[in-house]
């Protein structure tokens, strides 16, 4: 091979590289300006973290108190109940009824609970494409109560899903989470998105004395969860 093939051989495998680094970059630039929390996210709302469905991912949550975990000035921890709430830095503890917690714009408090953490803050967020967390809100922005956290998560869709997924996961303690969820545009007008979640979780027993007496406190957890949408022409229909 004589030096001006080498040479052009050479200018031919550069140029499909280059062309290869574009294509990448180019697909990279429309994924961020295509992604869901664009149409949603209100930054005038509040002091917002977002958490994209490429954070996600990359934290490996599995359910939104890992998520929570991680908002900046906020302590997740277990009170003597038991029970996963969350406190400021300064552990000054947030009322339950000032932890609101929205999926697609949908307010997921309870009338029997008054706040929903406790019955959604071990949720699995395998089926959530994102999740905003707004704090120091307007009540005027989220309804007409004041709240000192506002959860909005939004589900995936099927536009973006096309397809099925299944995932097992098990422990060495006997825990153990299946989930499946599949999605199909079926035409221009007609597209669905299916979701089913059990978990059986066994956790460590915390020992605890309150009042002279010692009391074990059991963390296990049996939870299920379903969850569908079916948007046809402008309706969008959910069951959660």
């Amino acid at each position: 091979m004589n030096l001006r093939v080498f040479f052009i051989m050479t200018l031919f495998v550069c140029n499909l590289f280059a062309d290869d680094v574009a294509m990448a970059n180019l697909l990279n630039k429309y994924q961020a300006e295509s992604d869901l929390s664009n149409q949603t996210k209100r930054e005038n709302s509040g002091i917002l973290y977002l958490y994209t469905r490429e954070d996600l991912e990359r934290m490996q949550a599995k359910n939104l108190q890992d998520v929570l975990k991680t908002v900046p000035g906020f302590n997740l921890y277990k009170n003597k109940y038991n029970f996963s709430l969350l406190s400021l830095a300064s552990n000054h503890t947030i009322p339950m009824t000032g932890i609101r917690i929205f999926i697609n714009d949908h307010d997921m408090s309870s009338v029997a609970f008054g706040s929903a953490f406790l019955l959604w803050g071990d949720m699995n967020i395998e089926y959530i494409d994102h999740i905003e967390v707004y704090k120091s809100t307007s009540s005027v922005e989220f309804g007409d109560e004041t709240a000192s956290i506002v959860v909005k998560l939004y589900t995936k869709r099927a536009d973006r899903e096309e397809g099925s997924k299944l995932r097992v996961m098990a422990d060495q303690k006997g825990s153990s989470i299946l989930d499946f969820y599949t999605a199909s545009a079926v035409n221009d007008d007609l597209s669905y998105f299916a979701y089913a979640e059990g978990s059986n979780l066994k956790k460590d027993t915390y020992h605890k004395e309150f009042a002279s007496q010692n009391y074990n406190l059991k963390s296990n957890l049996q939870d299920y969860n379903i969850y569908s949408n079916i948007v046809y022409k402008d309706w969008f229909f959910e069951l959660v």
